[in-house]
């Protein structure tokens, strides 16, 4: 079996009980005479069948959802219908667009119908594909609609075709599977609207699990299968492709962080003068900026985004910051796999990650206020050095428009923010301030690949920096750290 029988479905070229009766080639022949008379292209025997199958799918999209009309597509060759499909995906996924020349033509399709990325690991929605399918919205208005509206749209059209009315408690692809069952047996024919009025969810399962066996001879092994993988084999899939067993080593690798960690924070000498009486007592946090986070705002401006770290102390108490040796402490964490449905970010690299360390001593005002005026002030200052110098920086690399950067300008910006002299800039930053605040020191640690087998060679490797000035003479332990999970 291959998805031509479900591109002769989809395309209304034969019905479910004729395919049945139908073999392999049979299939394959008139899928090929579909193609010849809905095109200008006339070597279609010399395809296999998956290639065969995904030049189907492309045009029955496209014929399906009235993007081109028999007349057009007799005037376009597959490529053309191809790039058409490509077109439209490009408007209904923007951050897919760089990417989708790389897609098969059943990748281009699937993804038209809710699957997402396929190279995503989340489980798809194919609430869009139902919607598709059931006629109940075009592509246009799907592409105009949240996916929290598309979901009520489907919630409504159950509700009115079924009785059953509990549709909302379930969860999106359960929800595609429902309507995915309820839209075979319609278009099918195998049960009239008024039939399907009469019937519950789980009727219209238990008749799907009756034609599907029919079909396939699966017999019981169908009751364990999920609706939208029964309407998969009615479409063709292979029974191989569906029954699977995610074996440990299968499994999804495990989410990847960066953190960047206190290992201990020494005293030489303290700045507190006579009059002040008692030590006092110091406080550190942190300020995080992570290069793959860079993108323009819709007035052009390059921004990175800025992470905060917890306001930790009294750091000179040897109490607080002696166990920091055996178990350091997780003062900043950046999340390398930080937005998995955007790929293009995913695998930009090389990436620039940088700590502002933050340290305070506290003499005669709050603590967490002073921390909050001088958060503020290292975010401005940086992003003005950011907005200062990116235009040159960045030029080259083409880093221009709205949203993320991609491509060359990921690199350039990383080698740019590894190079920005941010020390200087916040040397001066605490002045102002009720309590005393030490000069900002700012920390970068490089990822030039994906994280894999080989770690990068400084992860885990302890280091150390001293801050002398005003008096005060301190040591800081640090590393940094990957951590799965």
């Amino acid at each position: 079996m291959s998805l031509i029988r479900g591109v002769l479905l989809a395309g209304k070229f034969r019905t479910h009980l004729e395919l049945n009766q139908m073999s392999p080639e049979d299939q394959r022949n008139t899928l090929i005479v579909e193609l010849t008379k809905h095109s200008n292209q006339r070597n279609y025997q010399s395809f296999d069948d998956n290639t065969l199958a995904g030049m189907g799918a492309v045009l029955v999209f496209l014929r399906a959802t009235g993007l081109r009309d028999d007349s057009a597509l007799a005037r376009m060759s597959a490529d053309d219908q191809r790039n058409t499909v490509i077109v439209e995906m490009g408007i209904q996924h923007p951050h897919l667009a760089a990417r989708l020349q790389g897609f098969s033509n059943m990748e281009l399709v699937l993804t038209a119908l809710g699957r997402g990325d396929p190279n995503a690991l989340a489980k798809p929605s194919y609430l869009r594909g139902v919607l598709l399918a059931g006629r109940f919205r075009s592509q246009h208005e799907l592409n105009a609609m949240s996916p929290a509206d598309q979901r009520n749209t489907l919630i409504v059209e159950l509700t009115k075709r079924s009785r059953q009315f509990d549709y909302q408690t379930y969860d999106d692809y359960t929800l595609a599977g429902m309507g995915a069952a309820l839209v075979f047996l319609r278009e099918q024919r195998i049960r009239t609207d008024n039939e399907l009025k009469m019937m519950t969810a789980d009727d219209h399962r238990n008749t799907l699990i009756v034609e599907v066996d029919k079909q396939t001879r699966l017999g019981p092994s169908l009751q364990s299968l999920s609706n939208v993988d029964l309407v998969r084999l009615a479409l063709g899939v292979h029974p191989n492709d569906v029954f699977i067993t995610i074996q440990p080593p299968l499994r999804p690798r495990p989410r990847q962080a960066l953190q960047f960690r206190l290992r201990g924070f020494t005293v030489f000498t303290s700045n507190d003068s006579l009059f002040q009486g008692a030590r006092d007592e110091v406080y550190v946090s942190a300020i995080g900026m992570d290069s793959s986070t860079a993108h323009r705002t819709a007035e052009g401006t390059l921004v990175v985004d800025k992470i905060e770290g917890p306001v930790v102390g009294d750091v000179a108490d040897g109490a607080v910051t002696g166990p920091w040796a055996t178990d350091p402490f997780v003062l900043l964490e950046f999340d390398v796999d930080r937005d998995p449905s955007d790929p293009e970010l995913i695998r930009s690299y090389p990436r620039t990650y940088v700590a502002t360390l933050l340290v305070v001593e506290e003499d005669n005002a709050g603590i967490n206020d002073t921390f909050k005026e001088l958060k503020d002030k290292v975010k401005d200052a940086a992003t003005d050095a950011i907005k200062s110098a990116a235009a040159s920086s960045l030029g080259e690399a083409g880093a221009s428009g709205v949203g993320p950067l991609v491509g060359a300008a990921v690199g350039a910006f990383a080698g740019y923010l590894a190079g920005l002299a941010l020390d200087q800039l916040f040397a001066a930053i605490g002045e102002g301030l009720d309590n005393e605040v030490l000069s900002p020191k700012s920390l970068k640690f490089t990822l030039p690949h994906p994280i894999g087998n080989l770690m990068p060679d400084d992860v885990d490797r302890p280091d150390w920096f001293e801050i002398r000035e005003r008096g005060a003479y301190y040591r800081i332990l640090y590393d940094w750290h990957i951590e799965l999970r």
